[in-house]
């Protein structure tokens, strides 16, 4: 397995921040696998939503209004259990739903998940 830099940046920022994260950057360089494998790594449970893949996610979340809309939401569109403090979301393709990144902070606020993102 390769070690790459973004695999310790990520253990760093959650031990020493636990907010979310936005990750940017060229395409096809690995920042999806790396969220995947550190998600799998480190949390009880991982749910990635994906709003190229699930182009109607887009609806879903675009109109969400505070942090219980988000997880009432979230619920919806995965079969996993949501654990406070165990559950890392990872919102990949934002640029498709730029209402999820308003949206972010009110989870962040709550603290009610440990949240990635990539632009």
């Amino acid at each position: 397995m390769i070690k790459r830099k973004i695999d310790r940046y990520l253990a760093d920022f959650f031990d020493t921040h636990k907010k979310a994260l936005m990750l940017t950057g060229a395409r096809q360089i690995g920042k999806t696998y790396s969220i995947r494998r550190f998600g799998h790594e480190h949390f009880e449970r991982f749910v990635e939503i994906n709003f190229i893949e699930n182009p109607g996610l887009v609806k879903v979340f675009s109109k969400a209004k505070n942090c219980q809309d988000i997880l009432l939401r979230l619920s919806t569109v995965t079969s996993q259990d949501l654990i406070k403090g165990n559950t890392l979301v990872f919102f990949d393709e934002v640029q498709e739903c730029p209402e999820i990144v308003t949206a972010i902070k009110f989870l962040v606020e709550e603290g009610e998940l440990s949240l990635y993102f990539k632009w």
